[in-house]
């Protein structure tokens, strides 16, 4: 009686695989790798955007309203220090700028990427709140904040106008009377020439929307930190 052994299939594990095989096996790594970085670059520059927009756009009533109350309780306080009574008004002032200024520390360091820690102010009686000469920063920054904020948002503003203005040029400029800026410079006429002209002005508005918006709020950014930051 013969006897036959069957010859069993190796294991999956113990098959050699070709160096072709591999190469239809595996997907093309570098490929995908590459289109999602594009595509997160894209993400990131588009939130950048809109973080340093709304940024120097939303500072614009925080620094209204810390010139305000700062300034009017600041030049009370001194106006009525000799009485005593406005020595209240000028603790206030400097109490009220110090909160402006922790919040701006943190939008400020949200926009450079940087962590800024917040002071050591002096403790004890009145006269340490009015020596301490970060308090003293602090309420000349939320005096003076407005100016760079007003330089960064009327940047900021034009630049968002040029977009969207001349994008959806072609849904409202005809509504407009008399000669647009294409008929002023000497180009044609025509409404398709306005609508090709105010498009071309959008898309070059858009293409340098990230560079304005990013340098306005490191402007305005950089100033806060340099009064706040210890």
């Amino acid at each position: 009686m013969t006897i036959t052994q069957l010859e069993t299939p190796a294991p999956a594990a113990q098959l050699e695989t070709s160096p072709i095989a591999v190469e239809l096996l595996e997907p093309p790594r570098a490929e995908l790798s590459g289109s999602a970085g594009a595509g997160e670059f894209e993400v990131s520059l588009a939130r950048r955007v809109v973080e340093d927009s709304w940024y120097v756009l939303g500072g614009l009533p925080v620094a209204v309203a810390s010139f305000m109350i700062c300034l009017t309780a600041f030049t009370a306080g001194v106006s009525l220090a000799v009485v005593w009574i406005g020595v209240p008004l000028l603790v206030f002032a400097l109490m009220q700028s110090r909160r402006f200024a922790a919040r701006e520390r943190e939008r400020a360091g949200a926009v450079l990427g940087v962590e800024v820690a917040a002071p050591v102010y002096r403790t004890g009686r009145l006269t340490a709140l009015i020596t301490d000469g970060q308090a003293w920063r602090e309420l000349a920054h939320a005096v003076l904040r407005f100016i760079p904020n007003a330089v960064a948002v009327s940047f900021v503003a034009t630049w968002w106008a040029g977009v969207l203005g001349g994008v959806s040029f072609a849904l409202w400029g005809w509504s407009l009377p008399g000669d647009d800026l294409p008929q002023l410079l000497g180009l044609s006429d025509t409404y398709a020439a306005s609508i090709i002209f105010y498009l071309v002005a959008g898309l070059l508005f858009a293409v340098t929307l990230p560079v304005v918006v990013r340098a306005a709020a490191r402007l305005e950014a950089r100033f806060a930190l340099l009064l706040l930051a210890r």
